[in-house]
């Protein structure tokens, strides 16, 4: 019936004779009429716009900036910059202009984008991610559109070479094209892509906004942006389609560009390798995309293993991610937010080097204002760290004596650490050169072994290092992974020049993460590439510690003359004993006198002497006995004699001695018993120029040894 439809308050048939008839067509009178128009001044109909993301951006609300505008016409926007942003033209007129026009906008300003018909009926919302990167009939997610509240997928397409693209649409680009729910297009492009929407729905509009969600992502980036918590911009790269120029695989030795600030157009890089860092951060240079990450996380060797991330926009919670660092492939590190395959596909590549380009560069740089390298010293580092730079200050007893500046070869010396090597000039811990004073006539009793910026230590006992082991465990009293005492197996063996190696863990576990704090004879491989470039290289402290002193009391007395002591042999930090062969009795004379620090073997005759008690001392005091001249003086053949007191013990003990009647080098006075003490380093008395392990295990470490009598 033309008259339909019958709109009423109540049922149709009562409300007729009741005057609630609200609607009726074809100019149809009756009751149905007379019964409500005149007395209630006619009817109305109104209707209600659903109030969409598209009104709310139209009416200025929800943080949408309009960007870009195409008229009512048959060709789409006439940019081709591929939604970048670059692209100027026209004047801004508002969301229904007749004409095209568009602004520069900042990428990096950007998480979301808002394509909409200039009358809003058809619109769709989708993260910036979404649109960038390249790809062909891909699905892409729409977060909400004017056909679903919830989000879903269509095929779009953005190609490199093609300026009509991107092409956004509401469903797959094949039906949207034929159906008119074509969202975005460039170049001009015409065809049914633009005459089956713009001309029907007021044009087509872009808004962007940075979302509530983008702005917490960037909140951890900000304050390295800003040069807040330590945070240190140390190289950047702009927004384009290559990597970083750099070649030194994150070292921080590469120096190119005008350090321009985190906008910068170009790509620049300062120094950072003798920097003390202990962390990293990388980022997009619009701040939505970051990781923070251990320094040792980075440098070592991995192709496609898993890496810590301690936390980043994805995640406030450490995770792992596979990362790429080849010793020959010089586009490596590649830092990504996500696995490395996943993400180059979804523009998370946070760090790549050698200009690389591809879609490990173009799929990021571009979209998010280029990427931008951070470092600092973590609060924790600065604990961990801070022994170390005690011993770089000088305090605490320590004396460095030998530093190799961040290369890839190890020490030049080949002395064994027995401090008898010199070479360079001395220049403090931070020296870009290696060089090494004699410290075998210093009185020390601890080493500590350090990266040039601290961030790896560790302190050992003098005897623990001047010993032969091959692969063995040694103590370490603490160190910058433990301040507690523990043991790692080391290498110092005769005939290999390189030796000691001096590791923070075992040998075999550190040379390939990078623990390696001492080698020798500039022996390189991953021994060194692994430490020094990346840590500022490498210094040797040490020092004699307070129990030390306590110790050596006695020994410091003789030498001072003191206690009635008197110095009647010495013989110097060589590799043979005593020129004596008078089996101790004091009949023999040679050298100069010259104290008990002499360079040159010396005996001044004592068998006239009445003594009643010998000391028999290292150079250096850290190893002496006192005994008795009828326990010395007597024929024995590893037979317990009695110690009254030695560096060991303040009481009275045996030790295994001999002096026997035709064996020359005889006697050999030692710390412990002799087949012990030779092994370890505790021989303090053999004659006739003996040489072996007897002599060069103490005598070239601990500045000689010394004799001396008392009554």
């Amino acid at each position: 019936a033309s008259e339909d439809p019958w709109i009423s308050i109540t049922d149709h048939h009562p409300a007729i004779g009741a005057g609630d008839i609200l609607y009726g067509g074809a100019n149809f009178g009756s009751t149905h009429a007379s019964a409500v128009l005149p007395i209630h001044d006619g009817a109305n109909v109104y209707i209600r716009v659903k109030q969409t993301v598209c009104h709310e951006a139209a009416a200025g609300q929800g943080g949408w900036q309009l960007v870009r505008h195409v008229g009512p016409g048959n060709s789409w926007h006439p940019a081709t910059d591929q939604l970048t942003g670059s692209a100027v033209y026209g004047t801004p007129s508002g969301p229904t202009s007749s004409e095209a026009w568009s602004v520069k906008f900042d990428l990096g300003e950007v998480t979301e984008f808002l394509f909409s018909t200039g009358d809003c009926q058809k619109w769709l919302m989708t993260k910036k991610s979404q649109v960038f990167g390249w790809y062909s009939n891909t699905d892409r997610q729409i977060e909400a559109s004017s056909l679903s509240d919830r989000p879903y997928e269509a095929r779009w397409y953005r190609r490199a070479n093609n300026k009509e693209d991107p092409w956004i649409t509401l469903r797959d680009h094949s039906e949207s094209v034929r159906d008119g729910e074509v969202m975005y297009g460039e170049d001009k492009f015409g065809n049914i892509h633009a005459s089956n929407v713009l001309p029907i729905h007021n044009g087509a509009d872009v808004w962007m906004r940075l979302s509530e969600e983008g702005r917490k992502q960037q909140e951890g980036c900000l304050a390295a942006r800003e040069g807040r918590d330590g945070w240190q911009l140390v190289r950047r790269v702009g927004p384009g389609h290559m990597w970083h120029p750099a070649t030194d695989q994150l070292i921080g030795s590469d120096v190119y560009g005008s350090p321009e600030g985190f906008n910068s157009t170009k790509a620049w890089s300062v120094p950072f390798n003798t920097l003390d860092y202990d962390e990293f951060m990388f980022a997009t240079g619009d701040c939505l995309k970051w990781l923070i990450t251990k320094k040792d996380t980075v440098f070592a060797w991995y192709s496609n293993g898993h890496r810590t991330i301690e936390s980043s926009s994805a995640s406030d919670q450490p995770y792992q991610a596979r990362w790429y660092r080849r010793t020959n492939n010089r586009e490596d590190p590649w830092i990504t937010l996500h696995d490395h395959s996943g993400s180059v596909r979804d523009g998370e590549v946070l760090y790549g080097e050698n200009k690389f380009g591809n879609i490990h560069a173009s799929n990021v740089l571009p979209v998010n204002n280029g990427a931008n390298v951070y470092v600092r010293l973590s609060s924790g580092a600065n604990k961990v760290q801070g022994p170390c730079r005690g011993a770089a200050a000088g305090e605490d007893g320590w004396k460095l004596v030998r530093r190799v500046g961040p290369g890839y070869k190890w020490h030049p010396a080949t002395d064994q650490l027995t401090g008898t090597d010199l070479y360079g000039t001395k220049a403090g811990p931070n020296s870009s050169s290696a060089w090494s004073i004699p410290f075998n006539t210093v009185d020390y009793d601890e080493f500590m072994f350090t990266t040039g910026d601290c961030s790896k230590w560790l302190v050992t006992k003098k005897d623990t290092v001047l010993q032969w082991y091959s692969n063995g465990h040694r103590q370490i009293e603490s160190s910058s992974i433990s301040d507690k005492p523990y043991e790692a197996r080391w290498y110092r063996r005769t005939n290999n020049k390189e030796d000691p190696w001096i590791t923070l863990r075992d040998h075999s576990t550190s040379v390939p993460v990078g623990e390696v704090l001492y080698g020798e004879n500039k022996f390189g491989n991953v021994h060194a590439g692994n430490v020094l470039p990346a840590y500022n290289g490498a210094n040797v402290y040490v020092r004699l510690s307070a129990d030390a002193n306590a110790v050596q009391g006695p020994c410091r007395e003789a030498a001072a003359g003191k206690a009635g002591w008197k110095l009647v042999r010495r013989v110097g930090p060589g590799y043979k004993w005593h020129p004596a062969t008078d089996q101790l009795l004091g009949t023999d004379e040679y050298g100069t006198p010259a104290g008990p620090q002499a360079a040159e073997a010396f005996s001044v005759k004592f068998d006239d002497q009445d003594f009643k008690e010998f000391m028999f001392t290292t150079g250096d005091c850290s190893k002496w006995l006192i005994a008795t001249k009828e326990s010395v003086l007597d024929w024995y053949s590893n037979a317990n004699r009695q110690i009254e007191s030695s560096s060991i013990s303040g009481k009275p003990y045996t030790a295994r001695w001999y002096r026997r009647t035709n064996n020359k080098e005889d006697p050999w006075i030692t710390l412990r018993d002799h087949s012990t003490s030779v092994r370890v380093g505790e021989v303090l008395y053999g004659e006739n120029n003996f040489g072996n392990i007897h002599a060069s295990y103490v005598l070239p470490a601990y500045n000689g040894a010394n004799v001396y009598i008392r009554s």
